[in-house]
């Protein structure tokens, strides 16, 4: 940990004749709290950093707290004493005992404790013997008050909160086993203000640190419990998350499904719209060809009847001509009846001439004379008659002429009118056929419409019905959306509830992790200070000579150990290098009970954890190891073989 300074200051009215700054440091509060300001704090109490104490007004009493006498921290404080800034300085220290079980609760290992602890000891008694009229020695925890040498009062009293039996069995036995700590510790007692108002806590017994050690495997077995049943709540709430989840699931596959069922439908709509399209365009198309055809048929019955119109027109000029002709023809005829009358009143008249020339010879006979003058008369009066006979016939034959070459002429007109008139008729024919062709069209694109109207109400109806199946679907798929939705938060809910139930059990885990360890840890250095115990009583009552015999074949064996390493040993411990004992001697009788290790190449604690046989049989785990278990394959360091 770094060497912070944690500063709390605490003010205190001082007497009116106090005209200097008094200064009064704890070291390793840290070690009992971790926040040393809240163990400190009085009334009327100021937190600054350790630059500004030179900056405090005077006539008053200054209270820090420091987590660890530093050798700058001892140059700082003989700097302030021989500048004057403080007159006075109380430096309280704690006793070695809680500190060192303290530390060793918070997973400090022991050696290091021993070696803080030793450190700050050594580094005040330096400071004390160069200033012994200026700073003053306090121990602490005690249950008094005392005073400086400035008169003003000092609540020395730190609370220390209670430390597990088992750190306070071990922290004793560490400092039994240290004689340099112990000398340490008597001279700092000796130096102490308040030494005579010291008491030491006392030392559990290893039959209450066992009973302590049993509560507290009782404590860790309820703690196992409640994290096994925040375990099975966990369980169950994930279970409830994967129904969740599935139904989830199902829900989204049901979504999917609909999707696909929405998408095959868009599908065939697409594909209505398309055949309605097409057909459209074939509706188009044939109406566009229909009307084509319309407007040929329109044509050809335009041409038709313009055709018609001009047969019409000839058959009018030809009526026209044939009813001149009928007229002449009648007029012929009324000359021929005239003729004819004419010719009979001739013949009457010539009847009547005959019968009067009769009657002129029977008077011949009367009258010769006058009957041959009278007869030459009537000669020239009967040639006159035949000529005008003669011509009459002529002109009878010529109108006879007249009316045969018309007669022929109006058969002819006749044929050429029955050929027209057949021609109109197979015109008339072709008319009647085309009009029945575009009735038949007409007829046929009506029907088309029809069909096509038809077909556009159906599709309308489809349509629509494939609208509200669209609306219905757009419904199922909001009502599934927030279905979806809902569950969705639920399952979000269910997932922050997880994760929360995650956190406790990555806590509760954590927790009964530290708590295994430090289970594992109590029961290995119960285990082990019971065997040492034991083998201790046993000593005790075997001869002193079989004992150093033992000790001796286990320093050679040591000795010859690669796994033994006496300069480490003694630069890692420089208690062991300052002392008389030889490190492998004091190895096999101190420092493996201190938890030392005798070479980077091997872990005691590591070695004593693994293997309960060792630590029941209160073996030396160097010694164990040297004689077995290297020959067993047992490991000498966390994660790595012999």
């Amino acid at each position: 940990m770094a060497q912070v300074l944690h500063l709390v200051i605490e003010t205190a009215r001082l007497n009116k004749s106090t005209t200097d700054m008094s200064l009064v440091i704890y070291l390793g509060v840290h070690a009992f709290h971790a926040a040393p300001e809240e163990a400190l704090q009085r009334q009327h109490a100021a937190v600054v950093p350790i630059s500004q104490v030179r900056d405090i007004r005077p006539h008053q009493t200054t209270y820090s707290a420091l987590k660890n006498m530093t050798q700058a921290m001892v140059g700082r404080l003989q700097y302030w004493l021989d500048q004057g800034d403080v007159e006075h300085c109380t430096l309280a220290y704690p006793l070695p005992m809680p500190y060192i079980a303290a530390l060793m609760a918070k997973g400090v290992s022991p050696e290091t404790a021993v070696h803080q602890w030793q450190g700050q000891a050594e580094r005040l008694i330096t400071l004390f013997k160069q200033n012994r009229q200026r700073i003053s020695l306090m121990a602490y925890p005690q249950a008094e008050q005392s005073e400086t040498p400035g008169g003003s009062v000092v609540n020395t009293p730190v609370p220390v909160p209670h430390i597990a039996s088992i750190y306070q069995l071990a922290a004793q036995h560490l400092i039994q086993q240290s004689p340099a700590l112990e000398k340490t510790q008597a001279y700092l007692l000796a130096c102490t203000q308040n030494a005579g108002e010291t008491k030491p806590a006392p030392v559990p017994n290893i039959t209450e640190a066992v009973e302590q050690h049993r509560r507290l495997r009782s404590e860790n077995h309820e703690a196992f419990q409640r994290l096994e049943a925040n375990e099975e709540r966990h369980r169950a709430l994930e279970d409830e998350s994967q129904a969740a989840e599935q139904q989830l699931k199902r829900l989204q596959a049901d979504f999917d499904q609909q999707a696909v069922q929405l998408q095959q439908r868009s599908t065939q709509q697409m594909q209505v719209e398309e055949e309605r399209a097409q057909l459209e365009a074939a509706q188009a198309a044939k109406l566009q060809d229909m009307q084509q055809q319309q407007q040929s048929l329109n044509d050809e019955n335009t041409l038709l009847l313009e055709q018609l119109h001009g047969v019409q027109e000839e058959l009018e000029q030809y009526v026209l001509k044939e009813k001149t002709r009928q007229a002449e023809l009648q007029q012929a005829e009324q000359r021929v009846s005239e003729l004819e009358k004419t010719l009979q009143k001739q013949q009457a008249e010539h009847k009547a001439a005959l019968g009067k020339h009769q009657q002129a010879e029977e008077e011949s006979t009367r009258r010769e004379t006058e009957q041959a003058v009278k007869l030459q008369d009537m000669q020239q009066q009967q040639q006159s008659l035949n000529d005008e006979n003669a011509l009459l016939l002529e002109q009878l034959h010529g109108v006879q002429e007249e009316l045969e070459q018309y007669l022929l002429k109006e058969q002819t007109r006749q044929a050429e009118l029955k050929q027209a008139e057949q021609r109109i008729s197979k015109l008339e024919e072709t008319l009647q056929k085309r009009q029945a062709e575009h009735q038949t069209a007409l007829d046929k694109h009506q029907q088309a419409e029809e069909e096509s109207t038809r077909r556009e109400t159906e599709q309308a109806a489809k349509l629509q019905d494939m609208q509200q199946q669209q609306q219905s679907l757009n419904d199922e798929n909001a009502l599934l959306l927030e279905q979806l939705h809902g569950v969705q938060e639920e399952l979000e809910q269910f997932m922050l509830n997880g994760q929360a139930l995650e956190h406790d059990l990555s806590r509760y885990r954590h927790e009964k992790q530290a708590l295994t360890q430090e289970l594992v840890a109590h029961q290995t250095i119960e285990e082990w200070l019971r065997s040492c115990a034991a083998k201790a009583v046993k000593e005790a009552t075997r001869s002193n000579r079989v004992s150093q015999k033992r000790l001796a074949r286990h320093k050679q064996l040591l000795e010859s150990s690669r796994f033994f390493d006496a300069e480490w040993y003694q630069v890692q411990y420089p208690d062991v290098a300052n002392g008389s004992m030889d490190a492998a001697e004091h190895y096999l009788k101190h420092g493996v009970l201190e938890g030392r290790n005798p070479s980077p190449l091997f872990d005691a604690l590591h070695y004593i954890a693994s293997y309960p046989d060792v630590a029941a049989a209160g073996l030396n785990p160097l010694v164990h190891f040297i004689e077995l278990g290297q020959a067993e394959n047992r490991k000498p360091l966390p994660g790595q073989e012999s």
